[in-house]
Formats: structure tokens, C-alpha cells, sequence
């Protein structure tokens, strides 16, 4: 059950962008450091993997219409901010944080 409730809370504790931007955006734990957003416009490639469609449902349409058009990376504190993230926590801590979250989501009790 672990194992499932870990993939089910996404860990979010590198850049993440485009498509791993997009398959985060259902439970998303994640550290300090971690930066989220859809840097493939700025060569020009729509981003990919349903973030136009979802990020706007999270985040309203002004904060997404900002991070689609200009590819900028939201750092963790304003990700968690909007709403783009759920948990921020520290370094290291990061898989039993969203196991416990998951399981929290699932209503599933210690």
C-alpha cells in the first residue's frame, strides 16, 4: 500500500517543468528548493501533457496565463502560494511527507 500511496503523492524536490510539471499537479509535496513551471515556450513548443488545461483550474486564470506564456519557474514558497503545490517540507523528509499526505488524501488512519 505504500508504494502506491507514494506515487500517488507526487514529490516535487528538482526543477520541475512541462509534462513533470503536468503529472505533478494532483498531490504535490515538496522541499524548499524544489521549482516548479513550463519553460519548453521559450523555444517556442506548447507545453505538453494537459498543464494549459489544469494549471488554470489550480491557479486562476492570470497566474497561469503568466507562468504558460513566459516559461518562468515558480519557486516553491509562491508555487505553495497558489496553490501549485500542497506541502512544502524539509530536505530530506520529503518521501515520508508524501506517503503521509497520500494516505491523508485517502483517509486511510495511522
Amino acid at each position: 500500500m505504500t508504494k502506491s500511496l507514494s506515487s500517488l503523492a507526487r514529490k516535487i524536490q528538482a526543477p520541475t517543468t512541462s509534462s513533470g510539471t503536468c503529472s505533478r499537479l494532483i498531490a504535490r509535496v515538496a522541499v524548499p528548493s524544489a521549482k516548479v513551471g513550463l519553460p519548453e515556450v521559450l523555444i517556442g513548443v506548447i507545453p505538453g501533457g494537459g498543464g494549459t488545461q489544469r494549471l488554470p483550474r489550480l491557479v486562476g486564470p492570470a497566474a497561469a496565463l503568466d507562468m504558460i506564456t513566459t516559461g518562468r519557474h515558480v519557486p516553491a514558497e509562491e508555487a505553495h502560494e497558489l496553490g501549485i503545490i500542497d506541502a512544502i517540507v524539509e530536505e530530506g523528509h520529503l518521501k515520508e511527507a508524501a506517503v503521509q499526505f497520500a494516505k491523508e488524501k485517502a483517509g486511510v488512519k495511522p
